[in-house]
């Protein structure tokens, strides 16, 4: 399976992030994955390097993608009625 990577520091697929936020709310029955091809120039794989950001200006995530991604559906169900 051809994955694509964008937590930094984490090499995490786009599948198990959207299927952690559908297990998150109970609704895995909305994913469809596959249900549109991907374009041909986008790439197989994306990986964020961090690196600099780190050294050059001393970032570091505030928060793990679990916890980023916990606080993101509690606010999602608050503001919008969910």
């Amino acid at each position: 399976m051809i994955k694509e990577y964008f937590v930094p520091g984490q090499p995490t697929t786009i599948r198990e992030v959207a299927e952690a936020i559908a297990d998150r709310i109970g609704r895995r029955d909305l994913l469809e994955f596959g249900a549109v091809p991907a374009p041909d120039t986008d790439p197989p794989v994306l990986v964020a390097d961090v690196k600099r950001l780190k050294e050059e200006v001393k970032w570091k995530p505030r928060y793990s993608l679990d916890d980023g991604q916990g606080h993101v559906v509690a606010w999602w169900k608050e503001d919008h009625g969910g």
